[in-house]
């Protein structure tokens, strides 16, 4: 009886580390920049880490050009939806219509492959910088995958760009460290 306990228990740790373990390949060869999470009231929304392909020295905008992965790892439920109109909100901030307009269908594309997330779901959104590709991802299964550098640099300012970002905080929290390897 005690060894089918101890079976079970060793089993359950093994399924919930998978996850984890699985996103590992989707970041391998790549650093962690920095972490940090967006709180809204008193709630905790979601952690995201930033991973990057070795910085080149003296390279002074940093992300450009660079293969990296935003993870996303959810604390409470959110409709797509939601997620849909917060980053439409953002990407208004950032640019203006005109300029939106030109990456409207790999924008709109991106967001139609948006699923509800529940508590400790994880979203990836990488970028290869060899193929010039961005991939969505919900908990490892791939959603979407988007040719397009211009489209990278403009979606991953959701989070990544000084101007405006969807927090100034998580901003700081991923770049900085980058920035300061940028400078090496």
């Amino acid at each position: 009886m005690r060894q089918t306990a101890v079976l079970i228990w060793t089993l359950a740790l093994f399924l919930m580390s998978l996850p984890s373990c699985l996103s590992a390949a989707v970041t391998d060869g790549m650093t962690l920049q920095g972490s940090g999470k967006i709180r809204y009231l008193m709630f905790d929304v979601y952690r995201a880490k930033l991973y990057t392909e070795p910085v080149p020295p003296g390279n002074a905008s940093v992300l450009t050009g660079l293969s990296r992965c935003l993870i996303l790892s959810y604390d409470v439920d959110i409709k797509a939806q939601d997620m849909i109109k917060a980053a439409e909100k953002v990407l208004a901030r950032q640019y203006n219509a005109d300029y939106l307009n030109r990456f409207r269908e790999q924008i709109d594309q991106l967001h139609r492959s948006y699923r509800p997330v529940t508590t400790g779901d994880s979203y990836s959104l990488c970028y290869n910088a060899e193929d010039e590709t961005t991939t969505l991802s919900l908990n490892d299964s791939s959603l979407v995958t988007i040719s397009s550098r211009d489209f990278a640099e403009i979606y991953f300012g959701i989070w990544l760009s000084p101007d405006q970002p969807i927090d100034e905080k998580l901003q700081q929290q991923l770049t900085e460290p980058l920035r300061h390897q940028g400078e090496s």
